[in-house]
């Protein structure tokens, strides 16, 4: 049986494991990006990357459609565009009905940066199943069923 400080001590150590790879995991992503690009990407950042493929995703994507898809505000959503512009990823157009509104798309450049987050994507998901494929189902069930309680515990313990 599992005592409540051994417990305790698991927990601390699963989190405080949890927030160090976050961290370096992001970094290591990033130092991928640039290097298989050759600088390409340098100096950008992970939401610039997740907004020039969500640009190229979407039909006629606008500040308000791309702020909801994101999860943030539309001024981060403007700032972001605004670097992407400028560093002739993006541009921006109106349509011939609605002068009012401005769409984006991506140029050449964007559609580069966008082909190699999905390949990037696709390397990560390649290596995922390969790491995974060396359990039964019946242990995946386990470790998913441990990772859900895991993020549902992380999750009530910020309500609190």
């Amino acid at each position: 049986m599992v005592l409540p400080d051994e417990v305790a001590r698991m927990w601390e150590v699963v989190v405080h494991h949890l927030e160090q790879e976050k961290d370096r995991n992001v970094a290591r992503l990033m130092e991928a990006f640039s290097e298989k690009q050759f600088g390409l990407t340098d100096g950008y950042q992970l939401s610039e990357i997740h907004v020039i493929d969500l640009i190229g995703n979407m039909e006629n994507p606008n500040v308000t459609a791309i702020a909801e898809r994101m999860h943030m505000t539309r001024g981060a959503i403007s700032k972001i565009a605004s670097k992407l512009k400028q560093r002739g990823d993006i541009e921006s157009f109106q349509l011939p009905d609605n002068q009012k509104n401005l769409y984006f798309r991506l140029t050449r450049r964007g559609q580069r940066i966008r082909r190699l987050h999905a390949d990037i994507h696709a390397q990560a998901e390649k290596r995922v199943v390969n790491f995974f494929s060396r359990y039964a189902p019946e242990e995946l069930q386990v470790i998913q069923t441990f990772l859900s309680d895991v993020s549902k515990h992380i999750e009530d313990m910020l309500v609190e």
